[in-house]
């Protein structure tokens, strides 16, 4: 998808400079003031899906990274009065030492670039390398989604979380007839695909408890 210039971009990005966090070593509790449980989502787009759990559930704090700095100005620009969301402009690549160990409950995956061609699945969200990442950072047990159109990142996800030693949950070739996903969120992305007749994959799996 290509990208449209964005006006003034620098400038608008100020003016939200609350919201975006710089690229060290973040404490949460000092970002939201609280001890609240921290969940957060690689790779948010637009930022839709990320801004209506913030709603829906005001008792949890929300962190999101992307890394297109345009895109990443049009999810800011969509919050109001969320005091539970913050964001930072980065690869995921580039956490190690951002993302404390122990800090986030949970993770959301949507959509993330499949990575189609074989030489570069060590790039994909879910090869075994990022999943030895997540475990670091989140807390034990905690809940990790992926939702994709791709059936190739769908396949290869499957083979590295089982191979990892995770435990998969919730496993669907199409979210939309499966009752473990009811309460489904659905991204700009999805929405559009959805409506095309695409089936939309998902699974979740649970984090292991690792020491850094």
């Amino acid at each position: 998808m290509r990208l449209r210039k964005v006006k003034n971009l620098e400038k608008r990005m100020e003016r939200l400079e609350h919201l975006l966090l710089k690229k060290k070593t973040i404490r949460f509790k000092e970002v939201f003031g609280n001890g609240n449980p921290v969940i957060a989502e690689f790779g948010i787009g637009r930022g839709e899906f990320l801004l209506e759990m913030a709603r829906r559930r005001p008792e949890k704090n929300f962190f999101g990274v992307e890394r297109v700095d345009s895109v990443l100005l049009q999810a800011m620009e969509k919050v109001e009065k969320e005091t539970n969301i913050r964001y930072l402009l980065a690869n995921v690549e580039d956490l190690e030492g951002v993302i404390p160990e122990n800090s986030l409950s949970g993770l959301f995956l949507n959509f993330s670039d499949p990575w189609p061609k074989k030489k570069n699945r060590k790039r994909r969200l879910t090869h075994r390398e990022y999943l030895e990442l997540y475990d670091i950072w989140l807390q034990e047990n905690s809940q990790v989604q992926l939702k994709t159109d791709s059936p190739i990142l769908f396949t290869s996800s499957i083979e590295e979380i089982s191979q990892s030693g995770h435990l998969l949950e919730d496993v669907t070739l199409n979210i939309e007839e499966s009752p473990a996903y009811e309460d489904n969120i659905r991204t700009e992305y999805e929405e559009r695909f959805t409506a095309q007749g695409h089936p939309i994959y998902a699974l979740r799996f649970r984090s292991k408890k690792v020491k850094s």
